[in-house]
């Protein structure tokens, strides 16, 4: 594949990743759920990861720490998330989503996966391996 036909494959990637997410946005709204695409991923890591710390959290969701000091606030705010210094190394703050948070960040979750798979129902299956394929090797070469 030539230089130009690489660049076209990772802006249409990048055209198909904002198809999703604004799919995705327009159901949230459609179910007056407070979250965005960012939120979600952002639930998903703390829902399955209680009492990580933001540094964990940047890690596993690919944002900066701004983004996830900004996140964590707003969570606070709406009464979603609680932060609790880790019992064991007192300057480290452990993140936890509250009973409010758990049911939204399961809300979310349910319909962020729901909308994934109807976008992608009709996809074939060796389609979809060889898209995972690309994707394996594309994060590989690029995280050396």
């Amino acid at each position: 594949m030539n230089d130009e036909k690489k660049i076209e494959l990772v802006k249409e990637l990048a055209r198909l990743m904002m198809m999703t997410r604004s799919q995705i946005q327009q159901q949230m709204k459609r179910h007056d759920l407070p979250c965005n695409v960012e939120s979600v991923r952002t639930l998903d890591e703390l829902l399955n990861h209680p009492g990580i710390n933001s540094h964990q959290l940047c890690q596993l969701t690919g944002f900066d720490k701004a983004h996830i000091a900004r996140k964590v606030t707003e969570f606070e705010q709406k009464q979603l998330v609680y932060r609790q210094k880790d019992p064991k190394d007192k300057r480290i703050t452990q993140l936890y989503l509250t009973a409010e948070g758990m049911d939204v960040a399961r809300c979310c979750i349910t319909l962020r996966n729901q909308t994934v798979l109807e976008l992608m129902a009709g996809i074939q299956p060796n389609a979809l391996e060889s898209l995972n394929i690309f994707l394996e090797s594309f994060k590989a070469e690029n995280q050396k």
